[in-house]
C-alpha cells in the first residue's frame, strides 16, 4: 500500500460504520493530543533548526497490499510534498541545559523557516503525488468491492534491523547507530452502499536506536475519509479529518554540546472536497483545508488554510497525467517577522505559498516505461512582513517499480533546489540549498502473508551555509506480514 494517505477514495462503495476501530482510536487519542504537562513552552526565539539533524522516518518503504484486490503516499497531506525530503535539524541548546564550552564563539542562530518546520515534521506526509498513487491502488480493488459486502480490512506489521551512519542528520560530528524499526498499519473500508464511501486509517512507525541517547523516534497518524457519490451524477462530495503526531530527537553537536532534546508535534487538518469524473477518464477535484499545528516544547503554534485544484486524465493510450495547483496561508502566533539579515522587525510571520506540480505516468507496456512515474513541482513562498522566509523551490523525482514474481523492487530518486530572495548567510551571500535523495527497496514474497525486504535510503543536502549541509544513509532488512 502506498505510504501517504491523504487522498480521495472516490471509487470505493461504502458507508461509514466505524465501530470496528473505535477501541483503537480511543487508545491512540491520549497520545495524539497529549499536551506538555511538565513545563511551560519556551519562546520560539530559543529554537533553531539545522535543516536535517532530526531523524526522519521516511514513508517510502511501505509495501503495497496483495495484488489480489486489496487497497491500500498521505500525502497530499498539507502542502506538499512536495516530495518528502525531510531535512530539518538543529535547535539552540535549551536554557536548562549546560552551556556549551565554546559559547563565546557561537553567533546568534537563525530560527526555523516555515518550509523547514513543515518538512521536518510532515515532509513525507505532504507528498503531492500521493493522492494519485493511492487512488490507483484503490481502483485495482474496485471489482472486489462491488462483488462483496460488509467491510474490507487490511492489516500490516513490519519489523527490521538496520544501521545508519548519521541518523540525526548532523552537519558536524555525526554519530552512527544500530536500530530496530517497526511499522503497524490498518485500514477499514465500508462497502455497504454504492453511493457512500468511507475509510478509517491508522498508521504508526518508529525506530529504537541502540547507540544514541535519544533512543526512540516515531510517528502516529489517524485518518477518516468519507465521500457521497450519487449514482445519477458525475459529482461526488466528501471530507477528511486527519491528525498526525510526531516525536523526534535533536542534535546540538555543532555547538560543542552532546545535549539532545525531544521535539514533539501535533497537527490536525479538516478538508472538504468536490470530485468530478467523466466517462472518458478526465477528472477534477477542488479541495479546501483548515488546520492547526503546534510544537510541545516551544511556543510555535500556527493556523493553516489551504486551497487546491487538480485536473487529470486516466486511461489514455500513451500517458496518464495529473496537474495540480496549491495555495496555502500559514499564520504563526509566536514567530516574529525578520528581515533578510535575520533582524527581528515588527509583526508576526504570515507566509503565503503558491505551488504547481505535474505527474506523468507512461502507459506503454515495455521495460523502460512500465511502472515509471515522473514528477515536477514549483513553490513560491512570500511573507507579508520582512523577506527572511521568502524563497522559490523546484522539485523533481523519478520513480520506477519492477515486479517479477516472487521479487518486487521500488526505486525513487529526487532532487530539490531552493533559492532565498533576501536571506543572507554569514558571508553576506544569498542563502541556497540543494537536496538529493535515493530510496531503494527490494522485496521477496515468501507466502501470501509474509515477505522479506532489504532497503537503503540516502539523503544529502548541500548549501553555501555549511550548517545546512549533511549526508545520511540508512540500511535495514526485515520481515513484513500483511493480511
Amino acid at each position: 500500500m502506498p505510504r501517504l494517505v491523504q487522498n480521495k477514495y472516490s471509487k470505493i462503495s461504502a458507508y461509514c460504520r466505524f465501530h470496528p476501530v473505535i477501541l483503537g482510536l480511543i487508545i491512540l487519542l491520549p497520545v495524539l493530543i497529549a499536551p506538555a504537562w511538565s513545563k511551560e513552552p519556551k519562546p520560539f526565539e530559543e529554537f533553531h533548526s539545522n535543516l536535517g539533524e532530526v531523524l526522519i522516518l521516511p514513508l517510502y518503504a511501505r509495501p503495497k497490499p496483495p495484488t489480489q484486490n486489496q487497497p491500500g503516499k498521505p500525502l497530499d497531506i498539507a502542502t506538499a510534498p512536495e516530495n518528502s525530503q525531510t531535512n530539518e535539524r538543529k535547535l539552540d541548546s535549551p536554557t536548562n541545559q549546560p552551556e556549551p564550552a565554546q559559547t563565546k564563539d557561537i553567533e546568534p542562530q537563525e530560527l526555523l523557516t516555515d518550509e523547514e518546520i513543515t518538512e521536518l515534521l510532515f515532509g513525507d506526509l505532504d507528498e503531492w503525488g500521493s493522492e494519485e498513487e493511492v487512488e490507483e491502488e484503490v481502483e485495482k480493488e474496485e471489482l472486489l468491492l462491488l462483488e462483496t459486502s460488509g467491510w474490507l480490512n487490511f492489516y500490516l506489521a513490519e519489523f527490521g534491523l538496520g544501521y545508519s551512519d548519521n541518523p540525526l542528520y548532523a552537519a558536524y560530528n555525526p554519530k552512527s547507530s544500530r536500530y530496530g524499526e517497526f511499522t503497524l498499519e490498518s485500514f477499514f473500508l465500508s462497502q455497504h452502499d454504492p453511493e457512500q464511501k468511507a475509510l478509517v486509517y491508522l498508521y504508526g512507525e518508529g525506530k529504537k536506536f541502540a547507540d544514541l541517547e535519544e533512543d526512540m523516534s516515531g510517528l502516529l497518524l489517524a485518518l477518516v475519509d468519507y465521500t457521497f457519490a450519487p449514482s445519477t451524477s458525475s459529482l461526488s462530495y466528501g471530507g477528511k479529518v486527519q491528525h498526525t503526531y510526531y516525536d523526534q530527537g535533536m542534535d546540538f553537536s555543532d555547538l560543542g554540546s552532546t545535549n539532545r532534546l525531544k521535539i514533539t508535534s501535533n497537527k490536525s487538518m479538516i478538508s472538504p472536497f468536490i470530485n468530478w469524473v467523466d466517462d472518458d477518464g478526465l477528472s477534477a477535484k477542488f479541495e479546501l483545508g483548515w488546520g492547526k499545528e503546534a510544537l510541545r516544547q516551544f511556543a510555535d503554534k500556527n493556523y493553516i488554510r489551504t486551497l487546491s485544484f487538480t485536473l487529470g486524465e486516466e486511461g489514455n493510450e500513451w500517458i496518464d497525467w495529473q496537474a495540480k495547483y496549491d495555495l496555502s496561508n500559514t499564520e504563526y502566533q509566536d514567530r516574529n517577522a525578520k528581515d533578510g539579515t535575520g533582524n527581528i522587525i515588527p509583526g508576526k510571520v504570515k507566509i503565503r505559498k503558491n505551488g504547481a506540480s505535474i505527474l506523468l505516468s507512461p502507459q506503454k507496456e515495455n521495460l523502460w516505461t512500465k511502472g515509471t512515474k515522473l514528477k515536477a513541482g514549483y513553490v513560491k513562498a512570500r511573507n507579508s512582513d520582512g523577506a527572511y522566509y521568502d524563497y522559490q523551490q523546484w522539485k523533481f523525482s523519478l520513480g520506477k517499480e519492477i515486479q517479477s514474481e516472487p521479487w518486487e523492487s521500488d526505486l525513487s530518486v529526487g532532487y530539490n533546489s531552493t533559492h532565498y530572495s533576501d536571506r543572507l548567510t554569514s558571508k553576506n551571500a544569498l542563502f541556497l540549498k540543494d537536496g538529493v535523495s535515493l530510496d531503494l527497496r527490494i522485496t521477496r514474497n515468501i507466502d501470501p502473508h509474509w515477505k522479506a525486504f532489504i532497503k537503503w535510503a540516502r539523503e544529502e543536502d548541500r548549501s553555501n551555509d555549511p550548517e545546512y549541509s549533511y549526508l545520511s544513509n540508512f540500511w535495514s532488512m526485515g520481515l513484513s506480514w500483511e493480511k
